[in-house]
């Protein structure tokens, strides 16, 4: 039997260890290919790259001020245009934020933050859990979203674990009805990610879940008889809407474009077309492997999806869809990752077979394998 108190250190004490096996990957990885880096900046390069360079861009030079829009971003061949208009503000600044308060640069306030915050989003992801499983339920579920291949985004410097730690952390208040609290959580939130406002849309569901509000048909008769859903859905959602608006009107002052960071995408070859129709665009193996990876989470949406409760329903279609509509599955494993719907049911399923320590063992042997991608800065894991 596990009790609450146990499983949380065994989550901090696992989450650390995890860490520390991905720093190894990065030395044997270094001597075998690069003889790169030791010490400090061995460790660092570990969780430093990819879109972790435009953070520490962010980080030290801010936001570039354009006028033409072709500078913000722009689809030209090989050669296409980026800039850092692309990435919300939210995960740079908080980095900043906590490099002013203990005095350092990036790279060590970035390792702090993320040692934070990814051991952070796993106890409250147990916390919130335990709302509907048993406590060894609620470990397994968890141990699965740490461990599941590519799920390793969790502990680098990205943006997954604040973003993650923010909405759990808010759905966690909505059951205690603190709306303000949830609203702080919220607007910061919408200002780490692009999919903040999606998951905006999985919050309402989840309020309305959290009052007795199953259906759509009892939601709809809740905003037409109660006048006091209005007042809590204006209590969680003005923070949010006001954050994001906020951030274009700066956006506009500097670029002259409100939508500065949708214009970025392009820069990123992304284009708006049907979800479905970015699967198997490209000839290359990494196309083919993540659209591959993409219909079997899809798949699993879709055999799941009667069993699942409504605001579930919500966030896996808005999860797998949303990022499809951008015309590319280049960083579907990224967005897949925060789709908990789909890893609950991994997790029950394991807890149930018996063999949960083998299968969780597999599983970290399996990222392992996907993570040796992110070392050598493959698409693949992009």
């Amino acid at each position: 039997m596990v009790n609450t108190r146990k499983a949380i250190i065994f989550i901090v004490a696992f989450s650390l260890a995890i860490k520390v096996i991905y720093v190894l990957c990065q030395v044997v990885y270094d001597r075998k290919v690069t003889a790169g880096d030791t010490g400090f900046g061995e460790i660092i390069s570990t969780f430093k790259k990819a879109d972790a360079g435009w953070y520490a861009k962010i980080f030290t030079e801010g936001y570039p001020t354009f006028t033409q829009r072709d500078s913000i971003g722009l689809r030209n061949g090989g050669n296409s245009v980026q800039s850092a208009w692309a990435f919300f503000p939210g995960y740079p600044y908080a980095v900043k934020a906590t490099a002013i308060l203990i005095k350092t640069g990036f790279n060590t306030a970035a390792l702090i933050f993320e040692l934070l915050f990814s051991t952070a989003f796993f106890i409250l992801l147990f916390i919130f859990l335990q709302r509907q499983f048993s406590p060894q339920v609620s470990l397994t579920i968890v141990l699965t979203v740490m461990c599941f291949p590519f799920n390793f985004f969790y502990s680098m410097f990205y943006s997954e674990a604040i973003f993650m730690s923010l909405m759990i952390g808010a759905l966690l208040l909505i059951e205690k009805k603190n709306f303000i609290g949830a609203a702080f959580c919220l607007g910061l939130m919408v200002m780490v990610r692009s999919t903040g406002l999606v998951m905006l849309v999985v919050v309402f569901f989840y309020s309305m879940h959290a009052d007795g509000k199953r259906g759509f048909m009892q939601i709809a008769k809740s905003f037409l008889t109660d006048g006091k859903q209005w007042t809590k859905i204006i209590l969680l959602f003005s923070f949010p809407f006001i954050a994001f608006g906020s951030w274009c009107f700066y956006q506009w002052r500097i670029t002259g474009f409100w939508n500065a960071f949708s214009i970025a995408q392009e820069g990123w070859y992304h284009t708006i077309r049907f979800p479905l129709f970015s699967l198997f665009r490209g000839g290359d193996w990494q196309n083919q492997f993540l659209s591959w990876y993409t219909v079997f989470f899809l798949l699993v949406g879709v055999l799941l999806f009667k069993h699942l409760l409504l605001y579930e329903k919500i966030w896996v279609i808005a999860g797998l869809l949303f990022p499809l509509c951008f015309g590319s599955v280049i960083s579907m494993p990224r967005y897949i990752s925060i789709i908990l719907p789909l890893f609950y049911y991994f997790g029950k399923k394991i807890y149930a077979s018996g063999y949960r320590n083998a299968i969780i063992s597999l599983l970290t042997a399996a990222q392992l394998v996907s993570f040796y991608f992110w070392l050598k800065g493959d698409p693949i894991s992009f």
